[in-house]
């Protein structure tokens, strides 16, 4: 394994490298990234909520969202953050069934999407608590 691709403090491999090394021996399984941080697993936990607020009442949530969107621009500290901010400023005005699978997507771009999400606001504390909840429980 190359050095440069090594996390020393547990052996882990990188996903770039299994791949690699997989390809090399003919082989293409699909790989799967799983949320394991709790904090991944509370955010994408949050987001399944709001994506059933979304289908039942798109405009109660969708409200909340451009004042979120100017609040985090006005607080944007760093180019990154930025690019995460102008990629919902897109998918907010996407269909909502498209928005739902892109907040949801298991995949770098969905965690950090859901990292910087503009959703403030749009559950109530009650909906907030159960879903923690149900991360807790797992």
């Amino acid at each position: 394994m190359e050095q440069s691709e090594r996390d020393d403090r547990d052996d882990r491999i990188q996903l770039g490298m299994l791949k690699r090394a997989l390809a090399v021996m003919g082989r293409r399984p699909r790989v799967e990234v799983v949320n394991i941080r709790r904090e991944e697993r509370v955010t994408m936990e949050l987001h399944r909520a709001l994506a059933n607020r979304l289908r039942t009442d798109p405009k109660a949530v969708l409200d909340v969202v451009p004042d979120n969107l100017d609040r985090l621009r006005a607080g944007l500290r760093s180019p990154i953050r930025q690019k995460w901010v102008d990629r919902w400023a897109e998918r907010v005005d996407s269909p909502v069934d498209l928005l739902i699978l892109g907040m949801l997507a298991d995949t770098p771009e969905g965690r950090e999407l859901r990292q910087n999400s503009p959703f403030a606001g749009a559950l109530t504390q009650g909906e907030r608590v159960a879903a923690i909840e149900r991360v807790n429980q797992e």
